[in-house]
């Protein structure tokens, strides 16, 4: 049996082939407020209740209460790709603007635009998934 780093309850509101979309209920405050969350496939609706989503791998009828994981490790891919990945692309555009001579202005913004294009074509920024289906309910 795997490990999980974290395991919550909640009931699937949306059955998508098979993906299932599932409203989390017992949060404790550890998912709200991640800056991360966009890498793990939570999402947010946005209202005050503080409802969080998960897109989940799985099969399991709308409605039914579930309990899903997030794989260790997956906090980790999440940050190397949404934090340093952006960095490292930025810091090795200067640097190339500097070694091709390219004016301060010209190397600043070829640096700044490579990074926020790396960061929105991520892969996974949106609606990837590391979250695991352990059990219906």
């Amino acid at each position: 049996m795997e490990n999980f780093l974290l395991e919550k309850r909640g009931r699937v509101i949306s059955v998508e082939k098979s993906l299932l979309i599932v409203e989390l209920s017992d949060l404790d405050g550890e998912c709200g407020s991640c800056a991360l969350s966009s890498m793990c496939g939570k999402g947010s609706d946005g209202e005050e209740s503080g409802r969080v989503t998960v897109v989940v791998k799985g099969d399991a009828a709308l409605g039914s209460e579930v309990k899903v994981g997030l794989l260790h490790g997956a906090s980790l891919k999440s940050t190397l790709l949404l934090l340093v990945l952006p960095l490292v692309v930025f810091i090795s555009v200067a640097v190339l603007g500097t070694v091709l001579s390219w004016s301060d202005l010209v190397s600043g913004f070829a640096a700044l635009g490579s990074a926020a294009g790396v960061y929105f074509l991520l892969p996974n920024r949106r609606g990837g998934t590391q979250w695991v289906l352990i059990t219906k309910e």
